[in-house]
């Protein structure tokens, strides 16, 4: 694995102005409105939000699963939305590696723990190709080589997927709520393993209400009814977005204080405060 690549300034991904409009009975359901989100290299971000807020959705786009409706996608300086559909297939394949929530959707059941890894580093036309053994050591499975998925736990199954989706370099890893059905145990050694493997360089984007996970994040990005909402980085603050309109999305705690819906501003100097009228 290459030494701590963070010191590399650049952006491994971005979105701007990301809308996804899905055909329906009623004429169409919007899912994200506007998004607006940049991804540093050798960064955690957690998106968390409300189920049906758009979390997937972000994900499937980011990942070039799918085209979004408006907007841009660019992962490593390259723009998206003009790709070709075999162009497409062809980035994701080599600069996009996935994780989904479910371990066995990650893995194929007769192939042993190296026999991914080999598959993932040749899909991704890698001229670097690690020992099997380094990479498994890296998300805590030494010695499980050998191994085919029913001979591991779900948490060692997720930490394989992670493996897998970190071979051969890509330029982004996503994962979608990848804790989600594990227990406590295997949910920590999972984010232990992204943790570390951030901190070597990788770029991971995982939607995720846990603690585990978002307490150890670069930056949280809050996703409310398709909107981002706020976003938080490391220990600082939290930081809600206002739109062109002058809109703002307050975090939940804010609205219960607000039961009215009505806030009154208070403007002094540089100070802006939000109470109840």
């Amino acid at each position: 694995m290459p030494a701590d690549r963070r010191e590399a300034s650049g952006v491994a991904a971005d979105c701007r102005d990301l809308v996804q409009i899905y055909p329906s009975d009623q004429g169409g359901v919007t899912v994200l409105r506007g998004i607006h989100a940049t991804f540093p290299k050798g960064t955690l971000t957690s998106i968390v939000g409300a189920s049906g807020a758009g979390k997937s959705t972000l994900l499937r786009l980011l990942a070039c699963l799918e085209a979004p409706s408006a907007g841009q996608v660019t992962i490593a300086g390259q723009p998206t939305s003009r790709l070709t559909a075999r162009a497409r297939r062809r980035l994701v394949a080599r600069r996009i590696g996935y994780v989904f929530q479910r371990p066995p959707d990650n893995l194929i059941d007769y192939l042993t723990a190296a026999a991914h890894l080999r598959l993932a580093w040749q899909m991704r036309e890698s001229a670097t190709v690690l020992d099997a053994e380094q990479l498994l050591a890296s998300v805590a499975l030494s010695g499980a080589p050998k191994k085919r998925p029913d001979e591991l736990s779900d948490g060692e199954q997720q930490r394989l997927a992670v493996a897998i989706a970190v071979a051969g370099d890509p330029d982004l890893i996503i994962a979608d709520e990848p804790t989600a059905d594990l227990d406590p145990a295997g949910a920590a050694a999972l984010a232990d393993s992204i943790v570390r493997l951030t901190k070597a360089g990788r770029t991971f984007v995982v939607s995720s209400h846990d603690p585990v996970v978002t307490d150890r994040s670069d930056q949280v990005l809050v996703i409310r009814r398709g909107v981002l909402a706020a976003v938080k980085s490391g220990r600082g603050p939290l930081r809600v977005m206002v739109d062109p309109a002058g809109r703002i999305q307050l975090p939940d705690e804010a609205l219960r204080q607000l039961p009215g819906r009505v806030a009154e501003v208070v403007v002094e100097g540089d100070v802006i405060t939000l109470q109840q009228p």
